[in-house]
């Protein structure tokens, strides 16, 4: 990675997930250079104009529509090219159509780069992630996907809404896959090192209706304003800016597991440390029989789909 005072980012797809996270990259001052890129390469021309209009309002920047010759030089690719979400559709069911995506957009990326830090948004997050690794021959700490980290920030909003604090305040994860079999780490939720679970200080709160509510919640919003995009451009920045600063902070993020766990052949969302390198490490926290269950049950689930894809 360049200094951390010059960081180029590519974002690949420049739809209303990839539009918002290049908006929202433009918050960080260690981020001098943004390309977009995208099939529709009059539309990210669009969308880069947008962008630069408004840099009168904050640090100067370098904001362009370009191709993959571009990402030679970048600290950062940001995948989020891929077909859309439909209502009523699970993420599940579009690996099919997005995965061939994904391993043409891999292909072109990493013939121009094999030094970046590839940050996997498009869904299914978890079968698109697995397959970059195998089909980029790189580093699986290299190739990341958003995982669990958007779920657990709405986790994290949902308790602390019943606890009436910052949302910042509550440690909570959301494991697994980035979808309908993840799961709750029920058993580590804390406040300042506090058990919600087993501490007088607060009130007993309904954890089972959080997590249905955090599970179901793009669902949510994708039949009220039929997508979301927001919240992801956030957590994708949130991602980035740790790894750029080198912070070697805690996130839920999908990895490709090697034994770890007790699982391989798939990747999911697991506690791991992010930083420049990034992903440092992967930690094997202490679980519950019943959460160990829970991610079993998602890493068999994933890896089925993937092998029925493969067949």
């Amino acid at each position: 990675m360049k200094s951390c005072h010059d960081i180029k980012v590519a974002v690949i797809g420049v739809g209303k997930v990839g539009a918002t996270t290049a908006f929202a990259l433009m918050s960080l001052t260690e981020v001098k250079e943004i390309v977009l890129i995208d099939s529709n390469h009059e539309k990210a021309e669009g969308e880069a104009m947008d962008l630069n209009h408004g840099l009168a309002f904050i640090e100067n920047k370098n904001i362009y529509a370009g191709t993959y010759d571009d990402i030679k030089d970048a600290d950062f690719v940001v995948i989020t090219a891929g077909v859309n979400q439909k209502p009523g559709e699970t993420r599940i069911d579009l690996a099919s159509r997005n995965i061939k995506i994904i391993e043409d957009i891999m292909s072109k990326s990493v013939a121009a780069n094999k030094s970046a830090i590839y940050l996997l948004v498009s869904n299914p997050v978890d079968i698109l992630t697995y397959h970059a690794v195998k089909v980029s021959g790189l580093p699986r700490t290299q190739v990341i996907g958003s995982g669990t980290n958007l779920d657990s920030s709405r986790f994290r909003y949902l308790i602390a809404k019943e606890l009436d604090l910052s949302p910042a305040e509550v440690n909570a994860y959301i494991l697994g896959e980035h979808g309908d079999s993840e799961f709750p780490l029920k058993s580590q939720i804390n406040v300042a090192g506090l058990s919600i679970n087993s501490s007088p200080d607060f009130p007993k709160i309904d954890l089972d209706t959080i997590y249905e509510q955090t599970k179901n919640a793009a669902y949510e919003v994708i039949a009220r304003k039929e997508a979301t995009y927001y919240a992801i451009g956030l957590s994708v920045v949130d991602i980035i800016q740790d790894m750029i600063r080198n912070q070697h902070s805690i996130k839920p993020l999908s990895i490709s597991l090697e034994g770890e766990y007790k699982q391989e052949d798939v990747a999911l969302s697991v506690p791991v440390v992010v930083g420049q390198n990034g992903i440092e490490e992967i930690l094997e926290i202490d679980m519950t029989t019943e959460e160990q269950f829970m991610l079993r049950d998602s890493a068999d689930k994933l890896r089925k789909i993937y092998s029925d894809l493969e067949g």
